[in-house]
């Protein structure tokens, strides 16, 4: 997790830059500097993404809010370094538990709800809601397959269930809560990826039996073959859900894209060469309940007959 990127008002770019106000608004035209919202700015080099970004609106923010508030939701999610499936990272959210209403403006979603002590804490020099309270903030607001990323990462990350049942609690009737439950009761620590989450997520609304995660298959000599995503050991199938960022893993220095795909060939052969049906999808897929449903029915069909 990086350090939230520095942002400087107009004075300090004077003082620090000798820059003028032209001066600025030209540096800003260029694209070497980004206005983030009224009198703050960042320098963001060409490799900064939308997390960078938002983390130096996130300082920008830090400096107008009050000493009750905390970062929130989006926010805080990535200050936990939380995934963040398919969300754009536009506005800073920020809850206040004083009294009042929220409120919305071009860089910023002000919230007004209850906020103890218990759920706030300092990360990276920014208050923020706890990892339990900002899962569960991040359930209740975002679609259910993003409530999951969320939530298994938060899990990977060391949460522990109660903490997250105890929050649950705290915000019984409070809007989004059910689909938030839900989130929280598919969520499962070995998830690795949000395309993964999504994917089971998909497979519980298409009522698609629950499958074992990370499964270990060894050949009849105990000799270890491969991992795999997702697993139904009793109908001898193997589920892999492929992304961008899983390849790229795979990839080794000096190694083309076309040894990396066959390399996976190989060893999805030799997963069938001991009996396993391999079936594949991707984020695409996901798009598509038709086939995706297809897709898996098939593999479970064929693979129970297999096994069997």
């Amino acid at each position: 997790m990086n350090e939230c990127v520095k942002t400087f008002t107009a004075n300090e770019l004077a003082d620090r830059w000798a820059l003028s106000a032209i001066e600025i608004r030209r540096e800003v035209s260029r694209g070497r500097l980004i206005r983030l919202r009224r009198n703050g700015y960042a320098w963001l080099g060409e490799d900064d993404d939308q997390t960078n970004h938002h983390l130096a609106l996130i300082d920008a923010t830090g400096r107008l809010i009050g000493p009750s508030a905390a970062f929130s939701h989006l926010s805080a999610a990535v200050l936990w370094a939380l995934p963040l499936w398919k969300t754009s990272l536009g506005r800073a959210w920020v809850t206040n538990p004083s009294p009042g209403h929220g409120r919305i403006s071009v860089d910023a979603h002000y919230r007004r709800c209850p906020l103890p002590a218990w759920q706030v804490m300092v990360m990276h020099g920014q208050r923020c809601t706890s990892l339990a309270r900002t899962t569960l903030d991040l359930a209740r607001s975002l679609p259910l397959s993003a409530g999951v990323a969320a939530a298994d990462a938060a899990l990977r990350n060391g949460l522990e269930p109660n903490e997250l049942a105890e929050v649950a609690e705290f915000q019984r009737g409070w809007p989004g809560i059910r689909r938030a439950r839900l989130a929280v009761g598919l969520a499962d620590r070995l998830a690795e990826s949000p395309l993964e989450s999504a994917s089971r997520v998909s497979m519980h609304q298409l009522g698609v039996p629950t499958p074992q995660l990370q499964y270990e298959v060894f050949d009849q000599f105990g000799e270890f073959l491969a991992r795999s995503d997702f697993a139904w050991p009793e109908l001898g199938v193997l589920g892999e859900c492929d992304g961008r960022t899983k390849y790229e893993q795979l990839t080794v220095p000096n190694q083309s894209p076309a040894a990396v795909i066959m390399r996976e060939k190989e060893r999805d052969q030799r997963l069938r060469d001991h009996g396993w049906w391999v079936v594949h999808w991707s984020a695409t897929d996901l798009n598509n309940d038709a086939l995706f449903e297809h897709r898996l029915n098939r593999a479970l069909q064929h693979g129970g007959t297999r096994a069997a």
